[in-house]
């Protein structure tokens, strides 16, 4: 090999290394959102099951009267 084609080699490895650390990188980060929306979307499945336990009360209550 000529000094060339190292330093040729040398720029497309590191050239390669930054851009596998970039797109590891940015799914990190796109892991991490997927982690935050599931947390968001327990939390909201939470809040309509006890909203829809608080409707159902309120029909029980709504018959009692009736």
């Amino acid at each position: 090999m000529t000094s060339k084609s190292l330093t040729e080699l040398k720029t497309k490895v590191s050239t390669a290394m930054k851009k596998q650390k970039e797109e590891n990188n940015a799914l990190q980060k796109l892991q991490e959102q997927a982690e935050q929306l599931q947390n968001e979307l327990k939390k909201t499945q939470q809040e309509l099951q006890k909203a829809q336990q608080q409707v159902q009360s309120l029909n029980e209550a709504k018959l009692k009267l009736e």
